[in-house]
């Protein structure tokens, strides 16, 4: 009896792990979610596994806007010598070349015939999304030819890895040979952020630079306190927007030890009738899903006998050498039991300004199962209790 009942029960975790996941593609699994988003192509990847845990039309070409000055920052470090003190001087022919475009500008045209330093020119870009700094940068790494630096993204793009990219300017202006996919966007700034000082320049809210009284003030409204989209765990890194792209964003947000990057592209915008920054709206909304309600953690195996037919389709089952069983490496979505005397409110949005503590969490709870092949599973109480 005892023996039917675990079969059963092995039956039922097997149903759950069918039911609460959906299989999205090699080694990626999207995790269901209440969650109403807006964007038309979402990434959501955990980078402390690697786990992709949602996404939607990541592979679908779609334009990047100022997301292009993620590849614009990498080809400009990497092919400007000691760029952070280097001295780059601002031409009228290069800030011409952006009347009557409606583009973001860092006001560079205030020093005309100057020579700004390269690291004031990467914060102009990053933070205000200027383009007249992404323009003056990649003039001067074609030596008065922009195309050069162009051909260069293109380049990197495909050193990278990128299937689905090509850049036809390095300031996300609309050109319909401009365009990349979340998925290659991840890839671009996987890689950026290994670069020194990225991180710290796109999580800046406000700088100044040399000679300037006015500070440059990010774009990104995540990260800036006097905005209603705030969110205290947000990091970094590049938004963008064109009537045609849409709104667009690239961020990261950590909290409790799990860290995710979040790439949306596509949310509904149009100058003068549609100016809501569903972006940040999805993002919040996302990152609160994924720090409270998910957590990522390495699958165990369980000691119970699970015949391997049975084995959940999300599970990329690897042989065991010893017993030739299999065995999941998957990490598995999982949710911390309610605990009347530790906190589990979700993440507030708020308009702190310091990084909250790390809360103290109760620890989590597995079904007492074992067996022979691992299981990927949400984990709910058992007989049956909201988790």
């Amino acid at each position: 009896m005892k023996r039917i009942s675990a079969k059963i029960l092995s039956v039922l975790l097997a149903l759950t792990t069918i039911l609460s996941v959906s299989v999205c593609g090699a080694g990626a699994i999207s995790y269901s979610n209440d969650v109403d988003t807006k964007s038309k192509a979402i990434l959501l990847v955990s980078m402390d596994t690697g786990q992709t845990v949602l996404e939607q039309n990541a592979d679908e070409k779609m334009y990047p806007a100022s997301t292009t000055k993620i590849m614009s920052y990498i080809i400009a470090y990497e092919n400007i010598n000691d760029i952070m003190n280097a001295r780059i001087e601002i031409k009228q022919s290069v800030i011409d070349l952006l009347l009557n475009t409606g583009s973001s500008m860092a006001y560079l045209s205030d020093h005309i015939g100057q020579k700004v330093s390269g690291k004031d020119l990467l914060y102009s870009m990053m933070v205000p999304s200027g383009n007249d700094a992404a323009l003056v940068l990649a003039d001067y790494v074609g030596n008065g030819d922009i195309q050069v630096f162009v051909d260069k993204m293109n380049a990197k793009a495909a050193e990278l890895g990128c299937k689905n990219t090509h850049f036809a300017n390095p300031d996300g202006l609309h050109d319909p040979n401009h365009y990349t996919t979340a998925r290659d966007l991840k890839l671009i700034t996987d890689y950026a952020l290994d670069l020194p000082y990225f991180k710290e320049i796109t999580n800046t809210v406000r700088y100044t630079c040399e000679g300037d009284d006015t500070p440059l003030v990010t774009t990104n409204g995540l990260l800036d306190g006097n905005t209603k989209y705030y969110y205290v765990y947000a990091q970094g890194i590049k938004t963008g927007t064109t009537d045609e792209a849409g709104r667009c964003l690239v961020t990261t947000a950590s909290a409790d030890g799990q860290t995710y990057m979040l790439i949306l592209l596509g949310a509904p915008y149009q100058e003068g009738v549609q100016e809501e920054y569903y972006t940040f709206i999805d993002a919040k909304a996302l990152f609160q899903w994924c720090l409270v309600d998910l957590e990522l953690t390495p699958a165990r195996k369980m000691s119970l006998s699970f015949p391997s037919i049975m084995s959940p389709p999300c599970c990329p089952l690897t042989a065991s050498p010893k017993t030739s069983n299999m065995r999941s490496t998957l990490p598995i979505p999982c949710r911390r039991p309610s605990n009347p005397t530790r906190s589990s409110a979700p993440l507030p949005y708020t308009t702190r300004t310091t990084r909250p503590a790390v809360r103290s969490l109760p620890p989590l709870t597995c079904c007492p199962l074992k067996a022979s092949t691992a299981v990927c599973f949400k984990r709910f109480p058992i007989p049956s209790a909201r988790s």
